[in-house]
């Protein structure tokens, strides 16, 4: 079952000390030192599957393209019969551009290159300085999604990015199968 809580199981990272209130945020306070309560939140079999590529990776699948363009479903199925989480890869190559439709709501973050969604200028980030605003992430309305953006690569470079969408958001994504075999 897929889940927003947190819970760091690691003591130690690149030499510095990981604080327990970091194990146990999301732990109920009058757990927080039941070491029996807070390993068992790990879904073992799941944690330790020697074949977890052959039983979780997606091939990408083309969900629509165009002139110098083209849209991949990424992440998609469901999860426990549910449609949890899904996102796709978009593509832009040099001087091209599209529009973007999609049902609802996403967050988009740029991983290469250099564009525009709408008047937004987007880029991914070679280095980012302490308290410097980027241009790489973007929250695509509902409003926004349902009317279409559209996305145009000005750059030397394929414009790559990800979108991410919650529950439900689509009628239909390809079907796999259930991710939890």
């Amino acid at each position: 079952m897929g889940s927003d809580v947190f819970g760091m199981y690691q003591s130690l990272v690149e030499g510095r000390v990981v604080p327990w209130s970091l194990l146990v945020k999301d732990v109920p306070q009058d757990k927080h030192r039941d070491l029996d309560f807070i390993v068992e939140q790990l879904d073992w079999d799941a944690n330790v599957d020697p074949n977890f590529k052959d039983n979780h990776y997606l091939e990408p699948i083309v969900a629509d393209q165009g002139q110098g363009w083209v849209d991949h479903w990424i992440v998609y199925g469901l999860v426990s019969g549910k449609q949890l989480f899904s996102a796709k890869r978009l593509t832009v190559e040099p001087g091209a551009k599209c529009v973007l439709k999609d049902p609802g709501p996403s967050g988009w973050i740029t991983v290469q290159g250099k564009g525009r969604m709408g008047k937004l200028n987007l880029q991914t980030p070679a280095m980012i300085r302490f308290g410097a605003e980027t241009e790489d992430e973007v929250y695509i309305s509902y409003e926004a999604a349902t009317a279409g953006v559209e996305i145009e690569n000005n750059g030397s470079e394929p414009l790559v990015s990800l979108r991410y969408f919650g529950p439900d958001t689509f009628a239909e994504v390809p079907n796999v199968g259930d991710f939890q075999k």
